[in-house]
């Protein structure tokens, strides 16, 4: 089974593509999460693993709520003998040395979005005040690579991006990230004629 809380509909980024709609400061109520738990430990199947992810808004924002439900998560799995996923995806402006410690403790794997280069990345993902944000984004890829921690990196592709999808995953290589998840922004103005550099650059990928 999986089961998504989104925490909070607050981020400090502003990015062009987001499908989150208009941030705000409304956030998810530590209640609301238990008892979401508590519905999804009552109806899994036998053995059937549990896959939680916490997203946003930016979930970081939302620590404070975050480490207790995962912590609950992990107390009812051990309980109930369960297989217990635990994931986060994160803008990584608020990776802290601090947060990512205590994130691995409970056993979370973190996936940050950073769209490959930066100059791509600062297009597109840029602070609510306009300032670029790649240079936070690759910090928390840093963080995680020094800390040999599992995680991903994913990056939204759009027509005009597309070209560089390559480029960025070198990049990005050359920093550490071995899990590279490209995805397309679908709400974005595709064209067949975008079809032959997609190819190329997934080939690319390969």
């Amino acid at each position: 089974m999986r089961l998504s809380l989104i925490l909070t509909h607050q981020c400090d980024l502003a990015c062009s593509y987001c499908y989150a709609g208009e941030k705000s400061a409304r956030d998810m109520p530590l209640e609301v999460g238990e008892q979401a738990l508590e519905r999804a430990f009552a109806t899994l199947a036998p053995d059937e693993a549990l896959h939680l992810g916490f997203f946003g808004g930016e979930p970081l924002l939302a620590w404070e709520r975050l480490v207790p439900l995962a912590q609950r998560a992990r107390a009812m799995a051990a309980a109930r003998g369960v297989e217990l996923d635990l994931h986060l995806t994160s803008n990584g402006t608020h990776l802290s040395d601090e947060v990512l410690a205590e994130g691995l403790a409970l056993g979370i794997r973190f996936t940050v979005s950073m769209d490959g280069l930066p100059e791509v990345h600062d297009r597109f993902r840029p602070r609510r005040g306009g300032q670029p944000s790649s240079a936070a984004a690759l910090a928390a890829i840093a963080r995680l690579v020094a800390a040999d921690a599992p995680f991903s990196v994913v990056s939204v592709v759009r027509p005009e991006t597309v070209a560089r999808l390559g480029a960025g995953a070198r990049f990005l290589a050359e920093r550490g990230v071995t899990s590279l998840i490209p995805s397309l922004d679908a709400h974005a103005d595709w064209r067949p004629e975008h079809s032959a550099p997609l190819k190329q650059a997934i080939g690319e990928l390969r």
